[in-house]
């Protein structure tokens, strides 16, 4: 998608051809969130599966950032979360 609703924010949805630089730490990451933007960052590499893992992987941050606040991101938690929800979804031909 070019955009996803969470909550009462419209995320912008980015994709690039290479690995996005982090906002908060200069990391090289496949995926990228900011709630302060509201833009949801997510590369074209890899298979189609990957790429739509990261992108459940970052929409899971934001979903977290909306419901939970910003002081709840558990990267392990966002990781396992996301992959079982790519299965379910893709499994069950939703995604």
């Amino acid at each position: 998608p070019k955009r996803v609703k969470v909550g009462g924010y419209t995320y912008q949805i980015k994709r690039k051809n290479k690995p996005f630089v982090s906002d908060d730490n200069n990391a090289v990451c496949e995926g990228h969130h900011s709630f302060l933007n509201q833009v949801i960052k997510v590369t074209k590499t890899g298979s189609k599966e990957f790429q739509e893992t990261i992108f459940l992987h970052e929409l899971t941050h934001a979903i977290i950032s909306v419901y939970c606040g910003l002081d709840y991101q558990n990267e392990e938690f966002v990781e396992s979360f996301s992959k079982g929800l790519y299965q379910v979804l893709n499994e069950n031909e939703i995604f």
